[in-house]
């Protein structure tokens, strides 16, 4: 008797365990916050990244949709690129080519012509540089993360604040489980041999 009473506890204790590993496993989309928030802090090395130079600037037109031309107060014309933007893994389609070419367009109808402030990575002497453009305060590339339009590359974004990355990482996140812009075409077109 003893035997089995000993069994059948074993066996409760085993079953609870398996009942709260099930019930951790299917919350584990609420951790990720806080994982995201590590990961940024131990990649930084747990320091915030110092203030980016910035220069107000009016953009006059786009090349691509990672690179801008933009004119300084000066009057100087600078060519720079967008850092933490992808936009190359497109499904080879009808649809993706189309999209492709939207994504183009996208940056010309969001920033020509608008007073902006660019915060810079790198510069040199012929007037061209790396950077992110801010747009009434905000980062313009977390509206396009969260718009599905760009990809997100994290490692280009590690010079900036760790609340931007933060909130980087959560658009991409958001537009990614909502199937936005480029992810719905994604989960919806499979890409073609090229």
């Amino acid at each position: 008797m003893f035997i089995l009473l000993n069994r059948l506890v074993k066996g409760f204790v085993i079953a609870c365990w398996i009942a709260a590993a099930a019930a951790l496993w299917s919350q584990r989309e609420r951790a990720r916050p806080l994982v995201d928030q590590y990961q940024l802090w131990h990649d930084v090395n747990w320091s915030q990244p110092p203030a980016l130079p910035r220069m107000e600037a009016v953009v006059v037109r786009s090349f691509s949709e990672t690179s801008i031309q933009m004119k300084a107060p000066d009057g100087r014309l600078w060519n720079v690129g967008l850092l933490g933007l992808g936009t190359n893994d497109v499904p080879f389609s009808r649809d993706g080519l189309r999209w492709a070419g939207a994504t183009r367009t996208n940056l010309s109808r969001s920033l020509a012509g608008r007073q902006v402030q660019f915060a810079w990575t790198v510069t040199n002497i012929t007037r061209t540089g790396l950077g992110f453009v801010y747009v009434d305060g905000t980062n313009f590339l977390a509206g396009a993360v969260r718009e599905g339009l760009v990809v997100l590359k994290p490692e280009d974004a590690r010079v900036l604040p760790v609340q931007e990355q933060y909130a980087l990482r959560l658009a991409d996140r958001a537009a990614r489980a909502s199937g936005a812009g480029r992810w719905g075409l994604t989960n919806a077109a499979p890409a073609e041999p090229r």
